[in-house]
């Protein structure tokens, strides 16, 4: 993994705004809601992360956790290799809006679980929201 080998999940059951700061000296530093859960016919574990549009898979939790800390890591490492204007666009592109009192901080409301995921294959009883902190 890349510099952002540091990633923490924690059940969110409050869902909460997602964010994004990013410096060119700091770098970026996020909270992103992701969700996990079963698909039904595959048996496969999916990670997603709706604000980043980054989803991974595996067939065991631990393996769709690995994929998705790596594409996770290699997104945001990919980024800081570009110049601070291209940075800047990449997360406009995303839908996040820059904070208007905080020049270096961005902000992407949480989606709706039931809006967002409704069409997706999923398990019953198996999604599960997450807070992953990079």
């Amino acid at each position: 993994m890349g510099s952002f080998g540091r990633f923490d999940f924690s059940k969110n059951h409050t869902p909460s705004p997602d964010s994004l700061t990013y410096s060119p000296r700091s770098g970026l530093n996020g909270k992103f809601s992701v969700v996990r859960f079963k698909d039904k016919d595959t048996h496969q574990f999916i990670y997603y992360a709706p604000n980043l549009e980054i989803s991974s898979y595996g067939e065991t939790v631990a393996k769709a956790e690995e994929m998705f800390k790596f594409l996770v890591d290699d997104f945001l490492s990919g980024l800081l290799k570009h110049s601070a204007d291209h940075v800047r666009g990449e997360i406009l592109k995303l839908g996040w809006v820059k904070d208007g009192l905080w020049n270096k901080k961005f902000s992407k409301m949480h989606i709706d679980i039931n809006g967002e995921l409704k069409n997706y294959n999923v398990e019953e009883g198996s999604l599960e929201h997450l807070q992953m902190v990079a």
